[in-house]
């Protein structure tokens, strides 16, 4: 008697061995949909700035496999909540172009509102070259992504507005004025951001 209940079972144990195996390797397939590779580049440590090409192919492949927006988020998120000057700013210039362009990823950011909260008061020693503009950098670039993931409609997508409009906005960062107009410096690194696209110095 226990041996044919012992065969009964068999099936069973066989079908959710398969179904476990499905559902791993649909997992599995769904990961490797997103191409890390990618935003590995466009989040490294260098300080060579982020060409445009890789945020337009970064939003191609997001659209393309939206499965994969809790997965990039998070991982943006932590390169944010890091110490790395180059890497936040460079992450958070991911987490603009995508949520501007790709409304899952914007609901998705609202998940991490206190990592982009606290990139807003960035701060460390002065750069012996630009004094404070890289932490003002990435200080407006995160106050930029807050504007975009909690005060944009959700049923807007940026990439049906003007070329023009899109040109004029994409890499720039927002900047704050002063009774004396921009430094020297930050008039450089703008104009430099401006050219490639987004830029990290």
């Amino acid at each position: 008697m226990r041996r044919h209940t012992f065969a009964l079972f068999l099936p069973r144990i066989a079908i959710l061995s398969v179904v476990d195996f499905e559902a791993s390797s649909a997992a599995s397939t769904a990961n490797t949909m997103i191409d890390w590779e990618l935003i590995r580049y466009a989040t490294n440590t260098d300080n060579k700035p982020t060409p445009g090409y890789a945020f337009n192919d970064l939003i191609t492949n997001i659209r393309e496999n939206p499965q994969g927006v809790p997965d990039v988020a998070a991982y943006l998120a932590e390169c944010v909540a890091g110490d790395h000057a180059h890497v936040k700013l460079k992450a958070l210039l991911c987490m603009k172009h995508l949520a501007n362009r790709v409304p899952p990823f914007r609901i998705q950011l609202r998940s991490y509102a206190a990592v982009i909260e606290q990139a807003t008061q960035f701060t460390g020693p002065p750069s012996p070259t630009y004094g404070d503009e890289p932490y003002r950098l990435v200080r407006d670039t995160a106050t930029a992504v807050w504007d975009i993931t909690f005060n944009q409609g959700d049923d807007i997508d940026n990439a049906t507005q003007s070329l023009q409009k899109r040109i004029q906005g994409f890499g720039s960062a927002p900047t704050t004025g002063n009774a004396n107009g921009p430094s020297v410096a930050s008039t450089a690194i703008h104009g430099a951001a401006d050219y490639v696209g987004d830029a990290i110095y």
